[in-house]
């Protein structure tokens, strides 16, 4: 019996443990169209992102900051340079210090996998970069 228990020691010991699924593949993108559909995420002082994007470019985002209360933005993604830039044209922001249109910023999808969303954008020298899941309540999959 020993010599039974030792092999099966011995062979759990020298096991490899299981592999790990490979990370969801990168989608190309093509334009808005491509990642739009409800996202969402949090941040490091528990505020609560709800981004809207429609395939014609429409960018809609609710902040919910807790006490502070939420903030909207909204506004137009246009592409930029390359399929992965966009220029954010804001026609109402009450997050900001910019003012009730908010400006432009360019954004950028270095990520995008279907279920995962991540946009970065420049706020003075500091780039922020948000990586949102799809709501599963969201109609696109």
């Amino acid at each position: 019996m020993r010599p039974v228990i030792a092999v099966l020691l011995l062979a759990a010991a020298c096991s490899t443990p299981p592999k790990k699924p490979a990370p969801p593949a990168e989608i190309p993108i093509e334009g808005p169209q491509t990642f739009a559909g409800t996202w969402l995420t949090n941040d490091d002082l528990d505020w609560l992102y709800r981004l809207i994007v429609v395939p014609d470019g429409r960018f809609a985002l609710v902040v919910e900051r807790g006490k502070m209360g939420s903030c909207e933005q909204q506004g137009n993604l246009v592409q930029g340079k390359s399929p992965e830039t966009f220029l954010l044209t804001l026609t109402k922001d009450t997050c900001s210090k910019t003012g009730p249109t908010g400006g432009a910023l360019t954004v950028s999808v270095p990520s995008y996998t279907g279920g995962a969303l991540t946009l970065a954008y420049l706020v003075g020298d500091d780039m922020v970069k948000r990586t949102y899941t799809r709501d599963p309540r969201s109609a696109k999959q």
